[in-house]
């Protein structure tokens, strides 16, 4: 293993140690693990798709703005709008297959990265 990887380990271990202490053992509880883990799903979703992305050589910053964009849209649909959650969550993926659309089409037809 390299010094940055190294690096990287201990400063986790050591974020690890400090929330252990200061939670009294709490944090490293097989409820918490499980609920990072839980929170953490939707990042790694989106993390595995920009993998391509990152890979083919475009950067693509709006993903994670639109994610937020999209679920504020679900909510407000859903709680404000008092819409269906199936119907709330369907606007929000026909929403960012617009949106995702019309960036593709600035991307192929104008060469913004």
């Amino acid at each position: 293993m390299n010094a940055r990887a190294l690096g990287m380990a201990a400063a986790l271990a050591a974020i690890m140690l400090v929330f252990t202490i200061a939670t009294h053992g709490v944090f490293l509880s097989p409820r918490n693990l499980s609920l990072l883990a839980r929170q953490m799903s939707v990042t790694s979703l989106l993390a595995t798709g920009m993998v391509l992305v990152i890979v083919a050589g475009q950067i693509d910053l709006s993903v994670g703005a639109l994610s937020g964009v999209l679920g504020a849209v679900a909510t407000l649909a859903a709680l404000q709008g008092h819409w269906p959650l199936p119907l709330a969550l369907a606007a929000a993926i026909g929403l960012g297959a617009a949106i995702g659309a019309l960036q593709g089409t600035l991307v192929a037809t104008l060469g913004i990265p």
